[in-house]
């Protein structure tokens, strides 16, 4: 009834151009018996990982499939983890929560590409949203300071792990955009 794939960074789920690569155009071609000709990206959504993110990836093969997931999201009873490497040497804190709204970047440059919290006026249409925080260890990276998190969203909120780590002063190893595009020197975000 699903796939599960180990979706790898800087990969999208779906494009409509022909020649971006994506999850779903991978899987039409490796196995063109499970794809659905009735569906525009031949398999259905049960939920959505950012481009940037690399990680576990279920795929409904069925109608019914899909709509139990679906349903699972949005009942909020799947749990979902993330590692994710930070800025900075998280202190005084082992496990911690996140309850801070994320609503859309109202400013020219960032519409449609960065999010934000109510702390700032352009902040558009802000939704709640928890992150449950565990710090797992410190350390350096290039002589810069680093932590290990255990991130598990409570919502679903897009770039909500980014955007929370970055309202903490922790912004995520790699995260170009919410480094206000300072952070340049890593390959990709972790």
């Amino acid at each position: 009834h699903f796939i599960v794939v180990n979706k790898d960074f800087d990969v999208v789920i779906n494009s409509n151009d022909p020649e971006r690569l994506s999850i779903y155009r991978q899987l039409s071609y490796k196995y063109p018996e499970l794809a659905n000709e009735k569906l525009t990206h031949g398999f259905y959504v049960a939920h959505r990982l950012d481009y940037s993110t690399s990680g576990v990836y279920l795929i409904p093969v069925t109608k019914a499939a899909a709509k139990s997931a679906g349903k699972l999201f949005e009942h909020k009873q799947t749990k979902k983890y993330y590692l994710a490497l930070v800025r900075g040497h998280v202190l005084n804190r082992s496990a911690f929560t996140i309850d801070h709204p994320i609503g859309k970047d109202s400013r020219p440059e960032f519409m449609g590409i960065r999010m934000c919290t109510p702390d700032y006026d352009y902040c558009q249409d802000p939704r709640d949203a928890t992150t449950k925080c565990v710090l797992i260890e410190t350390g350096y990276i290039d002589n810069q300071a680093v932590s290990k998190l255990l991130l598990s969203p409570k919502t679903g909120r897009r770039h909500q792990l980014r955007v929370h780590c970055k309202e903490i002063g922790h912004t995520i190893v790699g995260d170009y955009t919410y480094s206000d595009k300072t952070d340049t020197s890593q390959y990709r975000m972790f």
